[in-house]
C-alpha cells in the first residue's frame, strides 16, 4: 500500500471491532505500522487480519513503538475496514486486556490508562 488518503482504500465511515483477537506481530515502520492479528470466526476458524496505520514517525512521537504489542497479546482491534480487500482495516484503536488502550488517531495518538469505553 503506497502513502495515500486513508479514505482512499480504507470505509472512513464506518468503525469495525475485533474482539478477543491474538497479536501475532506488530511493526512500526514507514510508510504505514503494520498490525497482523488471528480471531476466531462465528465457526470457531482462525481467521487473520492484518491492520495498517500510521507512519512510525507520527506514531513514535506519541509513543507507540515496536514493542507496545507483543506476540500472544489479547486484544481488541477497531479500525476502517478496506474498501477492497477482506481482513483487511486501518487500525484506529487498540485494547488490551486490562483496559489500557492505544490510539493511533493521526490528530492525537498516544497510550492511554484505562477508561470507561
Amino acid at each position: 500500500m503506497s502513502h495515500h488518503n486513508t479514505g482512499t482504500y480504507f470505509d472512513t465511515s464506518q468503525t469495525i471491532e475485533l474482539k478477543v483477537a491474538t497479536a501475532i506481530s506488530f511493526q512500526v515502520v514507514n510508510p504505514h505500522t503494520k498490525l497482523l492479528f488471528v480471531l476466531n470466526d462465528s465457526e470457531g476458524n482462525e481467521v487473520e487480519w492484518w491492520g495498517a496505520t500510521a507512519s512510525a514517525n507520527h506514531l513514535r512521537r506519541v509513543g507507540i513503538t515496536n514493542d507496545l504489542i507483543s506476540s500472544g497479546d489479547k486484544i481488541t482491534v477497531k479500525g476502517y475496514p478496506s474498501k477492497t480487500t477482506d481482513n483487511l482495516l486501518f487500525v484506529t484503536t487498540v485494547i488490551f486486556e486490562n483496559g489500557d488502550y492505544a490510539d493511533f488517531n493521526y490528530t492525537a495518538g498516544g497510550i492511554f490508562k484505562s477508561v470507561t469505553y
